[in-house]
């Protein structure tokens, strides 16, 4: 973008085009530079794309089999404990089952979500954190809590299922996953990842 000038094209001052010019510009630039401030580089298959600001999502658009497809790349970003360098945690969904023996299931639940920290991962269990205010045992209240998870899973790039019993929110889970393209992933109890 140009510099404005004081003068108008006869020479004579001009102040108020000027400063409407300035303004403008100003305004531009703080636009730019909230928009490009803070874009970390993101690596999906091997290509380089940058994530806009405050971004959890971001399309890219790549050739799969002669046809247009969109990847979601969803990326969640934190800061090292030195502050100096940006660490990206890519966010997995914890499917594993809730009702029936639910003090064993929360505890293997947080197993299960160390386990994906432990692996460079971002863990969402909403079977850990709905339950804190809404009853499981209502009906209506569960509906609610499987649906925010549903909603959930579209924040996520993979989604984890644990354990060797598939519950029904579990199916519905899967199910939502695998509609949205969402890859998911297998392990067993003992942590050990199965290939279905």
């Amino acid at each position: 973008m140009r510099k404005p000038n004081y003068f108008n094209s006869e020479g004579y001052p001009d102040p108020t085009s000027y400063f409407a010019e300035l303004h403008m510009m100003q305004e531009e630039q703080k636009r730019k530079e909230e928009l490009y401030s803070f874009r970390p580089i993101v690596y999906i298959n091997g290509s380089r794309a940058l994530a806009r600001k405050g971004a959890r999502l971001m399309l890219i658009q790549t050739r799969k089999s002669r046809k247009q497809s969109f990847l979601l790349a969803k990326r969640s970003f934190a800061l090292s404990a030195s502050g100096s360098e940006a660490i990206n945690f890519p966010i997995v969904y914890i499917c594993s089952p809730y009702a029936g023996d639910i003090k064993t299931n929360v505890k293997n639940a947080r197993r299960y979500s160390r386990f994906a920290v432990k692996k460079g991962y971002l863990p969402i269990t909403p079977h850990l954190l709905f339950p804190q205010f809404l009853d499981d045992t209502n009906l209506d209240e569960r509906e609610i809590g499987i649906h925010m998870g549903l909603v959930l899973i579209s924040k996520c790039v993979e989604v984890w299922v644990f354990g060797e019993r598939i519950s029904e929110g579990m199916q519905r889970e899967i199910k939502r996953a695998r509609w949205r393209g969402i890859k998911l992933r297998f392990f067993s109890s003992e942590l050990q990842e199965e290939i279905k």
